[in-house]
């Protein structure tokens, strides 16, 4: 990856970026997955939403935890924004 071009939340968890890849023009940026982002690059992310004036729309990192099987999953909260 690149660089991130934009952002939008296609549904209510349903985060995308707009990701414009290594070897590819602007013009052949694609939508992605937050979470498929977020994973190898999560400083790239950082960078974007600093750079705009905004905090993340979801940390991942911040919900991953040990949990036992005995344990019921938490859910995520998510900050819904908009660009409009």
């Amino acid at each position: 990856m690149f660089r991130v071009h934009g952002y939008m939340l296609n549904g209510p968890n349903d985060h995308r970026l707009l990701v414009q890849w290594c070897g590819y023009t602007k013009d052949q940026a694609t939508w992605e997955p937050y979470a498929k982002v977020w994973t190898p690059r999560h400083e790239l992310l950082q960078d974007y939403f600093h750079k705009h004036g905004r905090g993340l729309p979801l940390d991942l990192e911040a919900h991953v935890s040990d949990t036992s099987d005995e344990e019921e999953p938490q859910e995520i909260e998510i900050k819904v924004e908009n660009d409009d």
